[in-house]
């Protein structure tokens, strides 16, 4: 009888099928899932890895491989969860011209839950018009979504729509043609066509001209972008600031400073306290778009201390998690990549490792009990501690950058010192790319599938989570129903990493396909 010990069955993981950007071997996924994370992630921006040109290819490839409807619902999916501008605009356009088998009421119900807002109807013909999806025109279906959308406006929020260029309100009007439902729109749509003024005008924008004219003095109830290239007086531009919504204020605080508002140190104190004040901060405000303002924002000590505070509030607006986690994060050097992607001079601050440690900050307050460990060609504990805030966390976490990408040594650490969380999350941009001699061709297994089924085997009913912030199209670790592969940085991934711990949700597609389109 041969020998047990030696011929005992033994199980077989799967082959390697692909390589990644960097050319690190990694596995397939579906095209579904492949697409979902590709938007997701994807900003239309050149990567550490790839091409703005490059991702489009595959997008547009990968559209024409899965059903119409799972392109409707991922445009809705990231405009709305998200939060997204250009990649829900260029799936709608992509829906849209392809959309012959959809009623028109069907198509319109996905537009109108893509295009919320004037910038979004501009991207739309932006991207139509720019000839990438085989077309220069908007066509009849095209041109009716886009009239019938206007035309369901109210004048006072076209008033606000009809900001920025390139394409200009305007331009569409002049491509679509509407015409208005009521003579109160139709004067609308002559004022920004032309800048015909009308009695028939909405208050706002009627003050707005008499106060442009010199007829009556300044309101402050004048639209905030209306303001930011005319000449307002430090008190004008004071009762803004007193005036206008958290949400104004915190995106705005560049501009207040341009204007010297903040010369005077009651207008400090004023910001800084409506920044911090817990009852102030609306419910749909998260901690990234907090930190994208601390980052972004030149101003005085005691307003960032505000926003600060303001970060922390905000982390009532996520949930924690239901198990103890172990957060492992990238912190190799393509993660300096700029997480919104680089668009020649006109470059996001916020990198990829700022995005990652963020999220490892958040878990840590929300969760205490959070293993956090740093990895690139090594591992390490992650520079983070629970007694301090989130802005501190962040930026030491952040400045550990350095070195090359290996995924499955991180999972292998875990394994070296035992560790038995029963969810692991790996926050990365899925380079992996370095690899012991012994997985350097092909045909091999990953190193981190490998030693993932290590893990397994010690922690039953282990899950892997594995957030990517970088579009790609392929995994270290197969998709498998112990195994989460979600891309994106939004708040709604804390919701669906939740339902995937509580065996709510099977996978990112799965998510996505709840949208419901009709």
């Amino acid at each position: 009888m041969a020998n047990k010990n030696i011929f005992k069955n033994k199980k077989l993981l799967p082959s390697a099928t692909t390589t990644n950007n960097a050319g690190g071997i990694a596995y397939a996924v579906s095209d579904k899932n492949a697409l979902a994370r590709l938007c997701a992630t994807g900003t239309l921006g050149n990567t550490f890895y790839s091409t703005a040109e490059a991702d489009l290819v595959k997008i547009l490839d990968l559209c024409g491989r899965v059903p119409l409807s799972f392109v409707g619902q991922l445009a809705v999916y990231c405009r709305q969860k998200g939060l997204l501008k250009d990649i829900p605009a260029l799936l709608l356009a992509y829906f849209v011209i392809n959309s012959a088998d959809y009623d028109f009421e069907q198509v319109q119900s996905v537009f109108n839950d893509v295009v919320n807002n004037g910038k979004m109807l501009k991207n739309f013909v932006q991207i139509i018009r720019s000839g990438q999806l085989g077309r220069k025109s908007l066509g009849t279906r095209s041109s009716r979504l886009v009239n019938a959308w206007l035309n369901a406006r109210e004048p006072e929020s076209l008033f606000k729509d009809n900001i920025g260029n390139d394409p200009s309100l305007r331009d569409v009007l002049m491509l679509s043609h509407p015409k208005g439902k009521n003579a109160s729109q139709n004067a609308m749509f002559k004022y920004i066509m032309d800048g015909t003024y009308s009695k028939l005008l909405p208050a706002d924008v009627r003050s707005y001209e008499k106060w442009k004219a010199g007829e009556i003095e300044f309101t402050p109830e004048i639209p905030f972008e209306y303001l930011t290239n005319r000449s307002l007086s430090a008190d004008e531009w004071s009762e803004v600031l007193q005036t206008c919504s958290w949400q104004v204020l915190r995106m705005n605080l560049n501009t207040f400073q341009r204007h010297n508002v903040f010369d005077n140190p009651i207008n400090i104190k004023i910001a800084a306290n409506r920044l911090a004040d817990p009852k102030a901060l609306p419910k749909f405000v998260y901690p990234y778009q907090i930190y994208t303002s601390s980052k972004f924002a030149d101003v005085a000590p005691a307003i960032q201390d505000g926003l600060a505070s303001a970060l922390e509030n905000s982390l009532a607006n996520v949930k924690a998690f239901s198990q103890n986690i172990t957060v492992l994060t990238d912190i190799s050097t393509s993660m300096a990549s700029p997480v919104t992607g680089a668009r020649g001079t006109v470059n996001s601050k916020i990198r990829c490792v700022d995005v990652a440690a963020l999220i490892s900050s958040i878990i840590l307050s929300k969760n205490p009990n959070t293993k956090c460990i740093a990895f690139n060609d090594g591992v390490g504990l992650a520079n983070i501690n629970k007694n301090r805030t989130i802005i501190e966390n962040t930026a030491g976490l952040a400045a550990m950058l350095s070195g090359g990408t290996n995924t499955g040594n991180a999972l292998a650490h875990l394994n070296r010192i035992i560790d038995q969380s029963p969810v692991v999350l790996i926050v990365s941009d899925n380079q992996s790319w370095i690899t012991k001699k012994n997985f350097d061709h092909f045909h091999s297994t990953t190193p981190a599938l490998a030693e993932w089924e290590k893990y397994r085997r010690r922690v039953k009913n282990a899950k892997l989570i594995c957030l990517d912030l970088q579009p790609e199209a392929s995994a270290q670790v197969p998709e498998r129903e112990d195994v989460l592969h979600i891309g994106g940085w939004s708040e709604s991934v804390f919701e669906i990493i939740c339902q995937f711990i509580d065996g709510g949700t099977a996978s990112f597609v799965e998510e996505i396909e709840k949208v419901e389109l009709f």
